[in-house]
């Protein structure tokens, strides 16, 4: 099978998970969108460096994390202060794209959407590729660059800042 056929299939199979992806990253819906297309634009001009016979969706992710990165240091360098996050919680709640995140009550969503954004871009980006996506621990190291030992340590600091927002909320008592 030709690279541009094995494109098509991966973005066919990938889209709704990665628009998933994009909304809880950015929890904006235009952001969201803008994430999403510049994610798939890029995966196909890189279609050729892409493995396809190793995880091609972990490099997927890998590019939408990075293309949000430097969306944000973009921002922060014209703004000079940290972004304001608007939440469009209604919107995620209409999403039908993850069964999972469908079968949790709206107020239990919000709690976790809030907690999730509350941790800083780093941990949040592993936390959603660990748990989300079900990469593993070397996988996320690989596509994002970074140490091993960086991600377990996001992970771990991630889970119990989670863990923190989300018991001051009733959760977990």
């Amino acid at each position: 099978m030709d690279k541009s056929k094995q494109m098509e299939e991966l973005i066919n199979n990938l889209g709704d998970k990665l628009w998933t992806f994009c909304i809880r990253l950015t929890y904006d819906k235009l952001e969201a969108e803008d994430l999403y297309q510049d994610t798939i634009l890029k995966a196909l001009e890189l279609k050729d460096k892409i493995d396809f016979d190793k995880n091609p969706a972990a490099f997927i992710y890998s590019l939408a994390v990075s293309i949000n990165n430097n969306r944000l240091r973009k921002i922060f360098r014209r703004r000079g202060i940290a972004p304001i996050i608007h939440f469009d919680l209604d919107f995620i709640k209409d999403s039908k794209t993850d069964v999972e995140y469908e079968a949790l009550g709206d107020e239990r969503r919000s709690d976790i959407d809030i907690a999730l954004n509350s941790l800083n871009k780093n941990q949040k980006a592993i936390i959603l590729m660990f748990y989300m996506e079900s990469m593993s621990i070397k996988d996320i190291s690989k596509y994002l660059n970074i140490p091993e030992g960086t991600v377990k340590s996001n992970l771990s600091i991630g889970r119990k800042k989670l863990k923190k927002e989300l018991e001051g909320k009733g959760y977990g008592e």
